[in-house]
């Protein structure tokens, strides 16, 4: 291990099952490092030396001795876990609970770290100023037991991207990063070979949307553009952009016209406002737009009155206009009505605004000599900057590449992809998802449900689901579903086991149950292990892929598991040559949290949009482009 000039402090986690090497390894830099942390075969005989019952778990009364020889003269360096996950076979295919490591039961095997201890080692790892790492954490070559090392080498990757020096030393615990696509930034000792990561990049198809033109079509030079994005962007409390994807994704679109020597005058809505507010203004992004682009870009401080500035724009510049939505005539909603306003008054209120909407738009207009809606993300919605003024445009008005590329990559699932096709739908309630569920059971082979929307069909089959989400009047609409299911032939699959929790937190006690016999009193937060299993067989032998809502409560880390594995399968069906598509703001989060979000064939970044297209509806957006009935 090289420890020569490392930082303090520095943490090491020794794993794998080779304990022999790791007892003598920790007798070695144990007096030059600051944490040890204990993993892998290696907890076994920690836990008998500090006077636990280790069931099955594979020890010997030399590496007992040790332990306890070790445990005498570093006690304040050694950290082992406090829970883990066990089974009655060292199998995948197992009985599985989740223990505190002082209650293993007689007759079981200890398989890998449990949720308390992953966050108790992600502390100790991102604390350090040097991490050092030999061996994995459980039987991480086995899909239900990778769990503990998959979320250490997540640990390790915030640290290194934060400062940490990271060095990695063995083969097993090497491939697992690199299995993870984590590897950047860290160090191997042992010289092997970092596989590359992919450039980001946007996917870009030649095939030109049924609906409307493409920029492709267009010469934009000399031309002022007015472009619909959607860089309705996350921000932090520091108005930190935490996730640039919708920025990143608009960048082909832009430089096309810019290229084609056109100038750009930027539209776009920011949160939810119903008034000018700072939190949401778009001058907060200005810096990292014109770093995506490589150009200074302007700002106007009120989307209403930058007539000066548009006239003023040459060719290759760009402008972003204040937050569209500061102004109650882009949604065509009145504002500030009183809670117990009658009917009448609303009724004024909205034939107001619609008339104040006109000359709103007229002004948007004025700004530009052609159109450019590259706003999938709101093209449901029929609003002033996405439906109206396309109007003022009937022979210059387009869509952008990035809606152009969310056309043909959501037709590739729903009309033209390969078989088997299979859709995952999650999310929490079954009342959002009716719709797609009805569209989508008519186009696929697998439909695939989890997350809480799940509980609603276990109920209406008679399960127990004790506390957990349920929608009491969509059990007639589940009944339905799963009618509709069997005259159609589709392979419907709910979940069979589920991890609970007694009550909504990311610190409840937890337990493993029977989907259809869960306790009174506690709630289904994740997917159990069979379930997972079985999940994951199915997306793993798909050819064409549609993910749409979480697996559980992923934004818990104690309940992350069975979306971190559903998303982990959808990536390793992606290597093996399935169309993968997924869309939804939670499962677009769900793989930007487990860093996988370029090892699918096509990220949506629309909501709503993406929902309606695929139930049949017709997008107001898409409409404008098409249709000179506005």
């Amino acid at each position: 291990m090289m420890l020569q000039n490392a930082e303090h402090p520095i943490t090491v986690l020794l794993g794998g099952d080779k304990i022999k090497e790791q007892m003598e390894a920790i007798e070695s830099i144990a007096s030059g490092v600051d944490t040890i942390l204990v993993g892998g075969a290696l907890v076994a005989p920690f836990a008998k030396a500090s006077g636990m019952n280790v069931g099955n778990s594979k020890v010997c009364d030399n590496c007992v001795e040790k332990a306890k020889d070790i445990l005498a003269k570093y006690s304040g360096k050694i950290c082992l876990p406090v829970d883990c996950y066990v089974a009655d076979k060292p199998e995948n295919d197992s009985n599985i609970e989740h223990v505190k490591l002082d209650e293993i039961p007689d007759g079981r095997f200890i398989m890998d770290i449990g949720v308390k201890t992953v966050d108790i080692f992600a502390e100790k790892i991102e604390g350090a100023k040097t991490f050092i790492w030999n061996g994995t954490l459980g039987h991480s070559e086995m899909p239900h037991f990778a769990y503990g090392t998959y979320k250490t080498a997540l640990a390790a990757a915030r640290g290194t991207a934060n400062g940490l020096k990271t060095m990695v030393d063995g083969d097993d615990t090497k491939a697992a990063i690199l299995r993870y696509g984590l590897e950047g930034g860290m160090f191997f000792v042992e010289g092997g070979k970092l596989v590359e990561k992919a450039e980001r990049k946007v996917v870009h198809t030649d095939e030109a949307p049924k609906d409307g033109y493409t920029i492709d079509k267009y010469n934009f030079n000399g031309k002022k553009v007015l472009l619909r994005v959607d860089f309705n962007v996350p921000l932090d409390e520091n108005f930190n952009i935490t996730d640039d994807t919708r920025i990143v994704c608009e960048v082909p679109t832009i430089k096309k016209i810019l290229k084609d020597g056109g100038a750009v005058i930027i539209m776009s809505h920011l949160g939810r406002p119903k008034k000018v507010d700072n939190k949401f203004s778009l001058k907060h992004i200005v810096k990292h737009v014109s770093e995506c682009l490589g150009v200074p870009v302007q700002f106007a401080d009120d989307c209403q009155k930058a007539q000066a500035q548009a006239a003023a724009l040459k060719s290759g510049e760009v402008l972003l206009l204040e937050n569209l939505r500061f102004y109650a005539e882009e949604e065509g909603k009145p504002r500030g009505l009183a809670d117990d306003a009658s009917d009448e008054e609303k009724k004024a209120a909205k034939a107001a605004v619609k008339e104040s909407q006109k000359e709103f738009v007229k002004t948007l207009a004025s700004y530009g000599d052609c159109y450019v809606n590259d706003a999938f993300g709101t093209a449901h919605r029929a609003h002033a900057s996405t439906y109206y003024v396309a109007k003022y445009f009937p022979k210059d008005k387009m869509l952008g590449y990035l809606v152009e590329n969310e056309v043909n990559n959501i037709n590739k699932v729903l009309t033209t992809g390969e078989k088997p096709v299979t859709a995952i739908v999650g999310g929490s309630k079954i009342s959002t998802k009716i719709d797609i569920i009805k569209s989508l059971i008519t186009k696929v082979d697998n439909l695939i449900v989890g997350g809480g929307i799940s509980y609603t069909f276990i109920k209406a089959m008679g399960g127990n689901i004790g506390r957990s989400l349920a929608e009491d009047d969509c059990i007639p609409i589940a009944n339905e579903i799963l009618d509709m299911a069997k005259k159609l032939n589709v392979n419907l699959y709910l979940p069979v086991d589920c991890m609970i929790g007694d009550r909504f937190d990311n610190e409840a006690n937890i337990h493993m149950a029977d989907v259809r016999n869960v306790p009174d009193g506690w709630e289904g937060m994740d997917m159990g292990v069979k379930t997972i299993q079985r999940y994951t067989e199915v997306i793993e032998n798909s050819k064409t892929i549609l993910w749409n809502g979480p697996m559980g409560v992923f934004e818990m880390e104690h309940f992350s598991n069975g979306t971190m594995k559903v998303a982990l399968a959808v990536c390793r069906a992606t290597e093996l040559g399935a169309f993968t598509l997924v869309g939804g703001g939670d499962s677009i989060a769900a793989l930007n949290k487990f860093n996988l979000s370029e090892k699918i064939s096509y990220a949506s970044t629309a909501g709503g949009a993406l929902l309606e297209y695929i139930e049949g509806k017709e997008l107001p957006g898409l409409k404008a482009i098409s249709s000179d009935e506005i």
